[in-house]
């Protein structure tokens, strides 16, 4: 990962922290990885492949007040956009940033919904919901920022993937035919998975 890399992921962590918002986001996707690798150390191998900044909104009523921040990313080399389809709105920065929220989608929600105190319009993905029950606050770079649990992080990657099928129970040995990054996750963070957390 390049160091300009970093630092555009560091300054719109930074521009949240003052806005009061990483209490409220999920970091999720690749970056999830990379603050992985630097919360359980070396040996805990980011798959960092795409520059997108995914952002996950557990609870789109929170915080309550309104927050604009687009200022703050367009000197950062952000812009905003529009889907003129679906209305949903992202943040794109020339060198192939691009920043874009997300929320899960409760019973027969509709595919896209609206942030009512950041005033943009999201996708919505049921496939979000186990790591909205698993949140783990990291401290990196002296900003505490919300990850999912790993393991919750990997069920659900390993599930979007098709590789393993949510059960009721968990044959431990089904995580060899996942990609080798999560099992290193498993072993050197020595996450135990269990049961009730795949089911809740």
């Amino acid at each position: 990962m390049e160091a300009t890399e970093r630092s555009t992921f560091w300054g719109a962590i930074e521009i949240f922290d003052k806005k009061g918002l990483l209490p409220h986001f999920m970091i999720i996707g690749s970056w999830a990885e990379y603050l992985y690798s630097e919360t359980f150390g070396k040996n805990v191998r980011a798959g960092l492949r795409t520059r997108d900044i995914d952002i996950f909104i557990p609870n789109i009523y929170k915080p309550a007040e309104k927050v604009s921040f687009s200022a703050e990313l367009e000197n950062l080399g952000f812009t905003f956009s529009e889907c003129r389809v679906s209305d949903v709105g992202k943040f794109s920065s020339t060198d192939g940033f691009e920043l874009e929220f997300l929320a899960r989608r409760l019973g027969r929600g509709e595919k896209t919904v609206k942030i009512p105190s950041l005033d943009i319009t999201v996708e919505s993905m049921r496939e979000l919901d186990l790591l909205a029950k698993y949140p783990l606050t990291v401290k990196v770079n002296s900003f505490n920022v919300v990850v999912p649990e790993p393991a919750a992080y990997i069920l659900q990657k390993l599930k979007m993937k098709g590789i393993y099928q949510l059960k009721q129970t968990l044959n431990p040995s089904l995580i060899f035919d996942s990609p080798p990054v999560y099992f290193s996750w498993f072993r050197t963070a020595n996450i135990s998975l269990t049961q009730s957390a795949l089911v809740r």
